[in-house]
């Protein structure tokens, strides 16, 4: 028993210093290949009478976690697959807008973006549009 000290010493030591190698493991990107994409209207649960929405889920089906951008860039198209050109607006007093780090997906493991919209020409001015198609775009392509 003397000795036992001497060895749980130098053991303790090297937990933080493994830890912290692990933590300091670059995280690529997330590739096309890597995510399943498929939406949710969680039965219209965002939808009202001037607004719609829906999630989108992303599942890492890859075998390392991988890191998304902050704001995905995200390109809506109609039923023809025509381009349909939509603005992403940043919440108000966040001027220039948010300071968001990056978004870490575990291998195995979901995260839903939610998109909310004005679903009618409510605003004087306004602009409807009904996209039909929303991709992602990624390392490798788009979903």
């Amino acid at each position: 028993m003397r000795y036992f000290p001497w060895l749980l010493i130098p053991s303790l030591c090297l937990l933080p210093v493994a830890s912290a190698l692990a933590d300091s493991t670059p995280i690529s990107p997330c590739r096309s290949a890597d995510i399943r994409l498929h939406t949710d209207d969680r039965d219209g649960l965002y939808d009202g009478m001037l607004q719609g929405g829906m999630s989108l889920v992303l599942y890492n089906a890859g075998e390392a976690p991988c890191m998304l951008p902050p704001r995905p860039v995200l390109a809506f198209s109609d039923a023809e697959h025509h381009p349909v050109t939509a603005e992403r607006r940043t919440a108000r007093g966040m001027y220039p807008g948010p300071a968001l780090p990056p978004v870490i997906v575990p291998a195995g493991e979901a995260l839903q973006i939610l998109l909310r919209w004005v679903a009618s020409d409510a605003f004087d001015g306004g602009h409807c549009i009904r996209p039909g198609f929303v991709s992602l775009a990624l390392d490798g392509g788009a979903l």
